[in-house]
């Protein structure tokens, strides 16, 4: 999982306002504008900065700051909704997966990989434990 994976599983590099903001790219930033955020049209130039659904810088692309799904991740303090007791069955989440199946699966990836490490973990701890080892001499 990246640093820049939002709670619903979203690769926030692959995001064009992510990219536009990476690359100080204002001729990318003004086609944005033209043709993606018509249905908002309070949009400016100036909101197209982000640097990631969770980026401690604060420059939260306004549509993502607000997002429910961020918003009830950060109230929960978890990485992303795979770590959360509520996943999968969130009604937030249900609404999301019926118009980005994407995001499904790749919370489903984060959550195998969340099982694996976890798995992992607890067999080292017990091949490590000194108190299943039988007494020494």
């Amino acid at each position: 999982m990246s640093d820049h994976t939002a709670m619903c599983g979203f690769d926030c590099r692959r995001c064009p306002v992510f990219i536009a903001t990476r690359n100080e790219d204002a001729a990318m930033k003004a086609q944005l504008l033209d043709e993606y955020f018509k249905e908002y049209p309070d949009t400016t130039l100036a909101d197209l900065n982000c640097d990631g659904c969770l980026a401690a810088s604060g420059r939260i692309f306004r549509k993502c700051a607000g997002c429910a799904i961020r918003v009830c991740g950060l109230e929960r303090a978890v990485a992303t909704c795979a770590d959360c007791a509520a996943y999968p069955d969130c009604d937030k989440l249900q609404t999301l997966f019926t118009h980005s199946p994407n995001a499904k699966a790749a919370l489903e990836a984060i959550r195998k990989e969340i099982e694996t490490t976890k798995h992992a973990e607890h067999t080292e701890n017990e091949l490590l434990s000194p108190i299943d080892d039988p007494p020494l001499g």
